[in-house]
């Protein structure tokens, strides 16, 4: 078995939780037998999940995670195996984050019974007990949210665990999403000409183009390094491509997607955990791009619909509605730590301090600031408790 393609954010993409541009390590899209559909790739993908019982579902009742769920019940019940268990983050003190009567939704549909319901207080935040005792443990992560999984992945020990990222990234369709979907659909827009010229220019010209258009900002970045993440933002939109298939395979390989995997693998194997992410399948992805062609299917409504219209209710598969955890994720410790904050730790020459202070002391801090926050707070420790950072550098 080779060893999974790693890698380490450069300082940029850890002052901004993210990974930009693409992973030359990552290799392409497998080529597939024709009659491996999405659902079948898609089936195969959960399986060995469901081999290693229990296994959880992270189930919020949106699109994404009621799709995984559907299609493992549905592996489950035709293999004879356990069927798979919906686990929910509830945040009672948090009403913009109930989605229960979604849920109940999805889990009538699919006859499924048993639902854990994993009841957090303000606690449970980026930097609540049980987040820095995993970074203490595990180091520091990007994303930095992947250490909110540690309560569930306890809570699956010697199990798995499914989970439904990166639909959004995927069926929304990157840029040229909009455009891609009015050909899809024959609806001409006043901007398709404009979205193509823009798909088919220079890539030089592209660049300077994206630059001027108003990407976006990071605030507590210093002005030089605010520009090295302008220049990468805009390097990675002109390698996006128009085509429906060669979006998928660009999709693929993104930096972005490659560190999450390695986060949560390295989290969920602490844990042991086996944790499957389905929808960022390789065959699964490879069957997506070729059955949707040079503009796929359409929205991403449209898309679900053509995908798993026959597993999942219409109105779950279009809904538009999405909980919001910045409050509770936000909460009381890491305002605190925000308010006690000397301003060190972190490289004067990448970040402002009092901007960052001002951002994690906001209502609705910036989630791109997250990595930051947990630097910050493990440098703050004695020198020997300091954890370290895992695949990324901010120097």
């Amino acid at each position: 078995m080779t060893e999974e393609p790693r890698i380490r954010l450069v300082p940029v993409e850890a002052a901004t939780d993210d990974g930009l541009g693409e992973a030359e390590a990552e290799p392409p899209l497998p080529r597939i037998a024709p009659e491996i559909t999405p659902l079948r790739a898609l089936e195969e993908a959960v399986l060995p999940a469901l081999t290693r019982a229990p296994c959880f579902v992270l189930f919020s009742g949106g699109r994404d995670s009621s799709v995984v769920l559907a299609v493992a019940a549905r592996v489950a019940r035709r293999d004879g195996l356990q069927l798979p268990v919906p686990m929910t983050h509830t945040f009672p003190a948090h009403p913009e984050t109930d989605e229960l009567a979604w849920q109940r939704h999805v889990l009538e549909h699919l006859a499924l019974k048993e639902h854990v319901l994993q009841t957090f207080d303000e606690s449970v935040n980026l930097l609540g007990p049980a987040v820095r005792a995993s970074v203490r443990a595990h180091g520091v992560l990007a994303p930095a949210g992947t250490h909110l999984l540690a309560p569930s992945f306890e809570a699956a020990r010697g199990g798995s665990v499914l989970t439904g990222v990166d639909g959004d990234g995927l069926f929304n369709g990157g840029n040229f999403g909009p455009p891609r979907a009015a050909i899809a659909k024959r609806r001409p827009t006043r901007r398709l000409p404009l979205s193509v010229a823009r798909a088919t220019a220079p890539r030089r010209l592209r660049e300077r183009v994206e630059k001027m258009r108003g990407l976006p900002q990071a605030s507590w970045l210093t002005p030089r390094a605010a520009e090295a993440y302008r220049t990468m933002l805009a390097r990675q939109k002109v390698t996006e491509p128009l085509r429906w298939d060669s979006y998928v395979a660009w999709f693929s390989r993104r930096r972005r997607l490659v560190a999450i995997r390695q986060a949560v693998q390295r989290l969920s194997a602490a844990h042991d955990v086996l944790t499957v992410q389905p929808l960022m399948d390789r065959r699964f992805l490879a069957a997506v791009a070729r059955q949707g062609g040079a503009f796929g299917w359409g929205t991403r409504s449209d898309a679900l619909r053509a995908l798993f219209g026959t597993l999942v209710p219409d109105e779950v598969l279009t809904r538009s509605s999405k909980a919001v955890f910045t409050r509770p994720y936000w909460g009381a410790d890491v305002k605190e730590f925000a308010r006690d904050w000397d301003g060190t730790g972190l490289p004067r020459g990448l970040v402002e301090p009092e901007t960052l202070r001002k951002i994690w002391l906001s209502e609705r801090p910036d989630a791109r600031t997250g990595l930051l926050l947990h630097a910050a707070w493990a440098a703050s420790l004695p020198a020997g408790e300091r954890p370290q950072l895992f695949d990324c550098r901010l120097e």
